[in-house]
């Protein structure tokens, strides 16, 4: 599975080589109907209109799933590598031609234990509880590869937002983007011979590791069950929950709480989707798939292919996204526990470890940073087309820098974008 572009009837594995070679103009609806509530891969639209994106799965047969252990696992990380060889094979007896993106994390130490890459790297910040390096070196450890660290800091920001813009040309997804491309332009300095970075992009999708994913079922546990009083009102109950469950979930993407999004056209026809789904796994999972995890996988592979090596994100395979409802039917209030479980050989102070960090940011620290986005955020609320859509959609009491946050962090990066591709 793989993200593709289009733009008229054409496809293209590279959104650059649209954006280089057209006049393209801003689709301001989906600026702020999409990107700055959601910034997420909602309808596949981007900041240039006529431009899409899409997930691409290949056409073949899945293999055959009875239930999901170690074999299967790996059976499915196999079939990945061996659909992606008709235009890349990954040598695994070339040493360091590849690396891992090692967090320390379940998903990154499950690819590493299967795989075991000769080198695998890391980044971490020199600030307490922002650094996951004690984890990371225990995998590394394990499989006895070269682990590279590099420490960054808000200078490596600052200096890769631009570059980063460049790279991804519409912007989704939150603040670590920035340092993901910092980090493997630091990776790649080191190592020009480095052809591909492997990621755990998918992990979370697949495998419910986000809280949203378990709040919705832990709610619909305790809101089933029979009033005390009434109880001849307990079908419309029923009712009530799975409604509220599904515009829970919908509003658990909501960047920016004070905007109304829940009047949207775009929310009432994704609401609309939802609903045609079976049961609640299945909307979870949906959101997962098909919401959250293009922007992830559009965000890394354009970051590789600005550093010039190719990405691979073998836990975002069709065979895990095809029995994904099936892999966490048994349902536990552990995230990722199936996944836990198939790894009894990983260090337990990362299978039992329950704090999902996902490579943070202090940038509660870094006032440098917070004053170029108050600039930004003046400069782009400024805009005459920004200003009018502003006050057209009665946005003026939202549209008030507050620090930094993730709608703060979208309206820097639309800003940044315009300074990109339109100034």
């Amino acid at each position: 599975m793989k993200i593709i572009y289009k733009y008229k009837d054409e496809i293209f594995d590279d959104i650059r080589d649209i954006v280089q070679n057209n006049m393209l103009v801003p689709d301001y609806d989906y600026i702020f109907e999409e990107y700055l509530p959601f910034q997420l891969c909602m309808t596949g639209r981007t900041f240039f209109k006529g431009v899409t994106m899409a997930m691409h799965y290949p056409t073949r047969e899945f293999i055959a799933y009875n239930r999901f252990d170690r074999a299967y696992f790996e059976e499915t990380i196999d079939k990945y590598f061996m659909e992606m060889e008709h235009d890349y094979t990954l040598n695994y007896d070339e040493y360091g031609k590849f690396m891992i993106a090692l967090s320390g994390g379940i998903d990154s130490s499950a690819l590493s234990l299967v795989l075991k890459p000769d080198r695998v790297y890391s980044g971490y910040y020199d600030v307490p509880d922002y650094s996951e390096i004690p984890f990371s070196k225990m995998i590394a450890d394990q499989i006895d590869a070269d682990h590279i660290t590099f420490e960054l800091n808000e200078t490596d920001f600052i200096r890769n937002v631009n570059a980063c813009m460049h790279a991804i040309c519409t912007p989704m997804g939150g603040m670590g983007s920035v340092m993901e491309y910092a980090l493997l332009g630091y990776v790649k300095d080191l190592f020009p011979d480095l052809e591909a970075v492997i990621f755990g992009n998918g992990g979370d999708e697949v495998f419910l590791g986000y809280w949203l994913n378990h709040f919705p079922i832990d709610f619909l546990k305790w809101m089933k069950k029979p009033p005390k009083n009434m109880q001849n009102f307990y079908p419309s109950q029923l009712r009530l929950v799975n409604d509220l469950v599904e515009v829970a979930l919908l509003m658990s993407l909501n960047k920016a709480p004070g905007v109304d999004v829940i009047s949207s056209g775009l929310f009432r026809r994704k609401l609309k989707l939802l609903r045609s789904k079976p049961d609640i796994m299945q909307k979870i999972l949906y959101v997962n798939i098909n919401f959250v995890l293009p922007a992830l996988l559009h965000l890394v592979n354009q970051t590789c292919r600005a550093h010039g090596v190719r990405s691979f994100n073998p836990l975002a395979n069709s065979d895990l996204i095809y029995n994904a409802g099936r892999i966490n039917a048994s349902y536990s209030d552990l995230p990722k526990n199936e996944l836990r479980q198939i790894f009894p050989d990983m260090p337990n102070e990362i299978r039992n470890n329950l704090t999902k960090r996902g490579f943070p940011m202090p940038y509660h620290n870094w006032s440098y940073l917070d004053t170029l986005m108050k600039i930004a955020c003046t400069s782009f609320c400024s805009r005459k087309v920004i200003k009018q859509n502003i006050a057209l959609r009665g946005l003026e009491d939202q549209f008030v820098y507050n620090g930094i946050n993730r709608f703060t962090w979208g309206i820097f990066q639309a800003e940044t974008w315009f300074r990109t591709f339109r100034d």
